[in-house]
């Protein structure tokens, strides 16, 4: 039954990592100039229309007239001009969102939210050319059809342009303020220089008019109601308490006479915030069926404190004491970690976590001395004395199990 829910859980593991980790990405907005926007995938071509989800390595492409937006859950906004191809790319270790820019022109306006510093990128856009670094702004990026040359335009806020993605890592970047552009080709970056807003915007309107526009001003309290959702993990506080969190485990402990004993848990996991933490409780009941070489046999209950932290926007982890009550065996505490991935959305309606967990557990005198008489294995040396091949009556428990909400 462990070994099930492991393969289970790495299936769903899969499953969600193909959907682009977040169940929550990015989303075609508008389209004009057709009632159809053609997407290159991994499987092929397919033409796709507004509100259809992009996942990664989607790779949008808009033709002569065509226009069109790509909209984030936080209210960030792409417009893609006219010939301009962008391909999705999801997370990285330098940003929440990556992407390549491969030919065209396109207006970003990143919404900007307030985080400590040495933080995550908010956007990172690749060309053949640079690397361009957004945390919160509105701005104008072209690349030649050769992709050989890229322009960027600061509108509003700041950006950072660098030669390579391992220079921007390391802090190598010309910084591009308000009312600044630079050009980069695969050789160098020019300085920084002045434009002219009003000779930008009437070439615009003559070559790309979908990008020339005044945007509203932008909502740093809450996303425009068509792309609201849920805070990232760089949001100011975290979510609501959940009550209707159930889950499901499988574990094994291993014994001080080096033999394992499996079985089943169910919990409820009322959830509660806590600055940009969470403490989560475990009330539930544990089934180690008898009958097999190296089951012990009992039925109890199984309670916990744990307090946990989410990073990265789907992963967990946490950490706090544990107590587990056996009917006839008497009582097993200690503490242990558990870590794994955590839904916005949840899978399937229900499914929010997958999860695997380690506890070192101090086990009762009665257990040991049950075990050792009936289960002793060849492996370790022989019992010395009550209840133990030694002095240590510990033992690891590992569990894997799903999180369900309701």
């Amino acid at each position: 039954m462990f070994i099930h829910i492991c393969l289970f859980a790495l299936y769903l593991t899969q499953t969600a990592l193909a959907q682009g980790l977040s169940p929550e990405g990015p989303k075609i907005g508008s389209i004009d100039g057709t009632q159809s926007l053609e997407v290159k995938t991994p499987g092929g071509h397919k033409m796709a229309k507004s509100g259809d989800a992009l996942n990664s390595e989607d790779i949008v492409i808009t033709g002569k007239k065509v226009t069109a937006t790509v909209r984030y859950p936080d209210g960030s906004v792409l417009v893609l001009g006219q010939k301009t191809e962008l391909e999705i790319k999801g997370s990285s270790q330098l940003a929440e969102q990556t992407m390549s820019f491969n030919t065209g022109s396109m207006r970003a306006l990143i919404r900007k939210i307030a985080r400590k510093p040495g933080k995550q990128l908010r956007f990172m856009i690749k060309t053949k050319a640079a690397v361009i670094g957004v945390r919160g702004t509105d701005f104008l990026i072209s690349a030649d059809s050769a992709a050989t040359s890229s322009k960027v335009y600061t509108l509003e806020g700041g950006v950072e342009v660098a030669q390579t993605e391992a220079k921007m890592a390391a802090g190598e970047t010309t910084p591009v303020k308000a009312g600044e552009f630079v050009q980069a080709t695969p050789d160098k970056i020019e300085a920084p220089q002045k434009f002219n807003k009003e000779e930008l915007f009437q070439e615009l309107k003559n070559e790309q008019p979908a990008l020339n526009f005044e945007p509203e001003k932008p909502k740093t309290e809450a996303a425009p109601p068509e792309v609201a959702a849920k805070p990232t993990e760089s949001e100011v506080e975290p979510e609501k308490t959940k009550w209707g969190r159930f889950q499901l485990s499988g574990q094994t402990v291993d014994l001080p006479d080096h033999t394992k004993t499996g079985g089943l848990a169910a919990s409820w996991n009322p959830t509660f915030p806590f600055w940009k933490f969470y403490l989560r409780s475990n009330l539930g009941v544990l089934l180690y069926p008898s009958g097999s070489k190296n089951a012990v046999g009992f039925v109890g209950g199984d309670f916990r404190a744990l307090l946990g932290l989410n990073f990265l926007w789907i992963f967990f982890a946490e950490v706090g004491p544990s107590v587990q009550i056996w009917t006839k065996q008497g009582v097993a505490a200690g503490g242990g970690v558990n870590f794994g991935l955590e839904f916005h959305k949840p899978l399937f309606g229900i499914l929010d976590r997958i999860f695997m967990g380690f506890t070192k557990l101090k086990l009762p005198s009665s257990i040991l001395d049950d075990h050792s008489d009936s289960s002793h294995s060849p492996v370790g040396p022989p019992p010395s004395g009550p209840g133990s091949s030694g002095s240590d009556s510990s033992g690891l428990e590992v569990r894997m199990g799903l999180g369900f909400i309701f």
